[in-house]
């Protein structure tokens, strides 16, 4: 593992130290669609949703020294990376991304290559501490 990432959590903006977390929100939806079937851009008419509904609470979270949430969404569902960076930057909380390939995984449907997970906004530091590269394939690793 890359030593700058030794002991940081990778957040949407990138490695922090855990002491700059403060209470941490264990599993939460910034953004999830049901009705969405593939992993698609972020619809924008979605963004007005995300700013009025997430951004204060998040904000207001801030007051009660909570700093950072681990976002549980899944694809497809899930709002795509920039959304992330973004809402994370408005709000100056701190948003861990978790991949939620379980589904695929488990079914030995993950078939995402690095070039795919870069496409996705995924950066390869972000790939490097969730999985294991290999020129063809990234494969889950167990932590």
């Amino acid at each position: 593992m890359n030593s700058e990432l030794n002991g940081k959590v990778v957040t949407a903006l990138g490695p922090v130290a855990p002491g700059e977390m403060g209470a941490v929100l264990m599993h939460e939806h910034l953004h999830s669609d049901w009705a969405q079937v593939a992993e698609e851009p972020f619809d924008m008419v979605k963004w007005p949703v995300v700013e009025k509904c997430a951004l204060p609470y998040l904000r207001r979270s801030r007051e009660h020294g909570c700093f950072a949430y681990v976002d549980m969404s899944r694809p497809p569902e899930r709002a795509a990376p920039w959304v992330y960076r973004k809402v994370s930057e408005m709000s100056g909380v701190h948003i861990i991304v978790t991949t939620g390939y379980y589904r695929e995984i488990e079914l030995g449907m993950f078939t995402h290559t690095l070039p795919r997970f870069r496409e996705m906004g995924i950066t390869e530091d972000m790939i490097r501490v969730m999985m294991v590269d290999n020129p063809k394939r990234v494969m889950p690793v167990r932590l």
